[in-house]
């Protein structure tokens, strides 16, 4: 592990975060991990963790915080607040804290992300794709509801998910009560859907 170094902390960049949430406190975090426990992202993306994600910010970290793969692909669902004990909003810190992210001067891999999906509050891909068991669908409408972009829908008793829309960030296969829903590679999907192709030809 890289030591962390006194010159990585900006108290400035905390306090002008705390100074944005305003009604919430964030110092309150206990960090006792139950965030990043509720998290549907936690599993499918490396080094993803919203407890870490509030230390750096507590300690002042900017770039660490900026750097960290939680700020862009958070998609609000506020499951890590559900489970917080001490109620912290953390999807409302990483709003307030993607709202100072100045795009023009901070270089690296954060401009390398879509400039327009972005701009636009759409999620990154995570290059993870949902797929439904029709078998196992109740067409509950769970999926349809939770999904923060409309990818699921209801097609002939059965939920259908749209791989373009869906950006593979998990809710609806966590949430699922028939776990009917997994989330695959899009390579993976691709064999999948040969391997039923396949199994329809008749000689």
């Amino acid at each position: 592990m890289e030591a962390v170094k006194a010159v990585d902390f900006n108290p400035k960049f905390r306090d002008k975060v705390a100074e944005l949430l305003k009604s919430y406190d964030f110092s309150n975090c206990l960090n006792c991990g139950m965030c990043t426990a509720g998290c549907p992202y936690t599993d499918l993306v490396e080094s993803f963790d919203p407890r870490k994600f509030i230390r750096k910010v507590l300690l002042g970290m900017e770039e660490a915080a900026y750097a960290d793969p939680y700020m862009w692909f958070c998609n609000m669902c506020e499951h890590c607040t559900v489970e917080c004990p001490m109620n912290v909003n953390i999807a409302a810190l990483v709003k307030s804290i993607r709202s100072m992210w100045d795009k023009d001067k901070i270089a690296g891999r954060l401009q390398e992300l879509d400039k327009e999906r972005t701009a636009s509050d759409n999620l990154p891909s995570t290059g993870l794709v949902a797929l439904v068991d029709v078998n196992k669908c109740a067409a509950c409408l769970t999926c349809v509801r939770l999904c923060p972009v409309e990818a699921p829908q209801i097609h002939n008793g059965a939920a259908v998910i749209d791989p373009v829309l869906c950006k593979g960030c998990g809710i609806c296969a966590g949430e699922c009560p028939n776990k009917a829903i997994t989330v695959l590679g899009y390579y993976e999907l691709m064999l999948k859907n040969m391997d039923s192709l396949i199994a329809g030809w008749s000689i």
